[in-house]
């Protein structure tokens, strides 16, 4: 079974203001950044996007709050 080098990067980002604030998840798979579909902060739509990544055909359900 070939090895993947997998790198999950969380990150944030405030405004020079403090008015606004934000933060995601980056993935990158043997160095290369997975464009996640969705809401980047939803663990659903990351797997479904590494997967997709990877060649794989995915039906995602489920729910989340």
């Amino acid at each position: 079974m070939e090895k993947i080098k997998l790198e999950v990067i969380d990150w944030e980002h405030t405004c020079d203001d403090g008015c606004c604030y934000s933060w995601g998840t980056d993935v990158k798979i043997n160095g290369e950044k997975v464009v996640v579909k969705g809401d980047d902060n939803y663990i659903g739509d990351i797997l479904a996007s590494v997967l997709e990544h990877l060649g794989y055909e995915v039906d995602l359900t489920g729910t989340y709050s």
